[in-house]
């Protein structure tokens, strides 16, 4: 099975973790290991209790039963010590598959295996984007194979044909030296823009070839320079993704402590309440409020700015193993999603990372913490929605508006 090293170095912190894999999620229990468990639960009272308060039988909703939390937040199943007591009674056998799977991700592409990780956990965060060698591709044998795939698909549709060609030309324009990391996303997006009419959902054919001159091109110094200095020269408006930003970073409205998101929540209240913002910013105020943001984000070191970026890229990374383009509509689509989640990310972190002085461990910190944190709200929360819905309401669809974004 292929893996990204960062996966080989994965062993969960149990106890010791920041944050519980569950906590303020909706988690499926499949009728298969819900019997199994009440077979095995028959000659053990204490094990018989636990599956009664902690499994809420579910038959009219949308699955079979659910995993119930405590009014602080915590999976009814852990114990004393934050650990899962199906798990250190049963073994990881007996865990449902999400609980098992969690948080490795695993595709399979043309019958090939693929293991990585979702950052939504912390120790996964810490891995991928702090360590240079994160991403390095190596051999995993794990104990078992996967028990839930994150993605499925051969690469016979004529959508899906230029995957593995499109994928490795992403993957080595971000590993680009000497671009920063706006001046690939706008090859990214302006690559995406001009494959529009030829590579699509539900397409009827691609002209192989002639991707695959495209996608060779993007590792060409001529075009990366041109490109870039197109990049450079362009007057972006800041005002634009401030607005949308501003829209989409709310916190949930949810309180306490058991709250979905809520230490993502704290963070996007911390966030505008440093920028003057407590309620919809008006047109008038727009430029102002982005002034105050562009100032404090120069206020940072270069170090900092640069360990960012860095982070940042590893994060696009990530995104680019893990989620297949043709969960799109179109590449640029897909590019300008990646573009905008990349935005908030920035806008989060210089913010934050401006409000105090920092050591290199401060710095790291504070990215994995928000890093996690932002991943819980974009693959468990309805923050993908918002953003979507914010772009389309305000008409915001071209390569113009996508660019935007880089301006953060």
């Amino acid at each position: 099975m292929a893996s990204a090293r960062y996966m080989t170095r994965f062993r969960c912190l149990a106890g010791d973790c920041e944050a519980t894999c569950c906590g303020g999620w909706g988690i499926a229990v499949e009728p298969s290991a819900h019997r199994r468990l009440k077979v095995l639960a028959a000659g053990d009272a204490a094990l018989g209790q636990l599956l009664e308060r902690g499994i809420e039988v579910t038959p009219e909703g949308p699955d079979y039963a659910r995993l119930r939390f405590r009014s602080e937040g915590g999976c009814s199943m852990l114990d004393d010590a934050g650990l899962c007591s199906i798990h250190s009674k049963l073994g990881h056998a007996e865990l449902f598959e999400v609980c098992a799977s969690f948080p490795r991700y695993a595709n399979q592409v043309d019958e090939e295996l693929e293991l990585f990780g979702t950052l939504s956990c912390p120790e996964v965060a810490r891995l991928s984007l702090l360590a240079e060698d994160a991403f390095d591709m190596t051999v995993a044998t794990p104990e078992e194979l996967p028990r839930k795939l994150r993605n499925r698909f051969d690469t016979r549709k004529p959508y899906f044909r230029p995957f593995k060609s499109a994928r490795a030309a992403v993957l080595q324009l971000l590993g680009e030296p000497g671009y920063g990391l706006s001046d690939k996303l706008f090859v990214l997006l302006w690559m995406g823009d001009k494959l529009r009419p030829v590579l699509f959902s539900g397409c009827g054919a691609v002209p192989e070839a002639q991707l695959e001159a495209v996608f060779a091109a993007l590792g060409e110094a001529p075009v990366l320079g041109a490109l870039t200095t197109s990049f450079r020269s362009l007057t972006l408006d800041g005002a634009l993704p401030l607005l949308v930003l501003h829209a989409a970073l709310q916190p949930s409205g949810a309180s306490g402590e058991a709250a979905p998101n809520a230490g993502f929540d704290v963070i996007l209240r911390e966030t505008w309440a440093v920028l003057g913002l407590a309620g919809r910013p008006s047109e008038a105020e727009l430029p102002a409020v982005w002034r105050e943001y562009t100032s404090r984000r120069a206020s940072l070191s270069s170090a900092t700015r640069a360990r960012i970026e860095t982070c940042l890229t590893r994060y696009a990374m990530n995104h680019v193993w893990t989620t297949p383009y043709m969960l799109s509509e179109n590449l640029f689509q897909y590019a300008y999603d990646l573009v905008v989640r990349l935005a908030c990310l920035r806008f989060l972190l210089h913010t934050r990372l401006a409000s105090f002085a920092h050591s290199q461990s401060e710095v790291d910190a504070c990215i994995v913490e928000v890093t996690f944190r932002f991943a819980r709200a974009v693959e468990h929360g309805d923050l993908p929605r918002r953003l979507q819905s914010t772009l389309a309401v305000q008409g915001l669809a071209g390569l113009a508006h996508a660019a935007c974004f880089l301006a953060v």
